[in-house]
Order: C-alpha cells, then structure tokens, then sequence
C-alpha cells in the first residue's frame, strides 16, 4: 500500500519508518520497548472500555518509539476510534518537541507596556474571558497504578 499524502510521508523524516516500511512491520508494538507497548496497550483497552469520542474526544498521551536509526523519539499519540468501527484504533502522532511546527506557539511582546487598569470590557467582553471551556483530565488505569515521577501524565487537550 502507498500512500501519497504529504502530511502523512513525514513519518519517514521524524522516525525513519515511511508509511509503507510502518505497515509492512506487521505489528506497530515492535517500535516500542516493552514498558512502552504495555503501556500504548493500556491506553488502547481505556478508550475501548471507557472512552466516548463524541464527548470525550480522543485520548491524548506521550509515547517514546525507536527509529529506525534506534534513536528514541518522544511523540504525542492521539488515540480514538470511528463511531462506526470499534475494532479500528486511529492514531495521530505528533512530536513532543516540534520545533518547525509546535504546539504552543511562541508570541512577540509588546514593544512597549500597555495600561489596562482604566479598561472598561464590556459584560459580553467579561463572559467569554471568564467562561471555562476545559473538560477534567482523565487518567489512565495504568497512571493510577504507577507511582513517583513515572506516574505523572503529560496531557496537551
């Protein structure tokens, strides 16, 4: 199978896979370490089990894979599956450290400070700046069970 998307072919420049070399390993699991796949398994079994992306959306985790250069290279991996198919996972992975694209962009100060003490927003102003749109994290069992610095979860929502 080829696939011909050019957001889909830098699989190859980030981890040294293509997305052909990916599938033809047979097994994603086999660019993982063991605790790594154990807990990619685990994150699979949650949205299985516990997860609806209708209100939920996907499930968002850090995953460490080995390149093909045996580098280990840390990503976001964002896990769901289709409404229609629950034995299909899709999963998106983005570097943790994406220094050409990030996921937090970097702005500019301002030149100079700007005084908004004497600003007067008005109610509809003042509703959208106080309105929380944010959802609880979730926490895996497998979270929950670890203990220390392992256990602490690096969520971007």
């Amino acid at each position: 199978m080829e696939i011909s998307n050019p957001h889909l072919q830098n699989s190859k420049d980030i981890i040294g896979y293509s997305p052909s070399e990916l599938f033809k390993i047979g097994n994603f699991l086999g660019i993982l370490s063991e605790e790594q796949a154990e807990d990619f398994m685990d994150h699979l079994e949650f949205v299985r089990e516990a997860l609806d992306p209708r209100v939920d959306g996907p499930e968002v985790f850090s995953v460490i894979v080995t390149g093909r250069d045996a580098m280990q290279i840390k990503l976001w991996c964002a896990v769901h599956m289709p409404e229609n198919n629950s034995g299909l996972f899709i999963c998106e992975f983005e570097l943790e450290n994406d220094h050409k694209f990030p996921l937090v962009p970097t702005y500019d100060e301002p030149s100079s400070p700007t005084e908004t003490l004497s600003s007067k927003p008005t109610n509809e102003d003042f509703l959208e700046s106080t309105m929380s749109k944010s959802r609880p994290l979730r926490v895996s069992r497998y979270s929950r069970k670890r203990r220390g610095e392992a256990a602490a979860m690096e969520v971007k929502h």
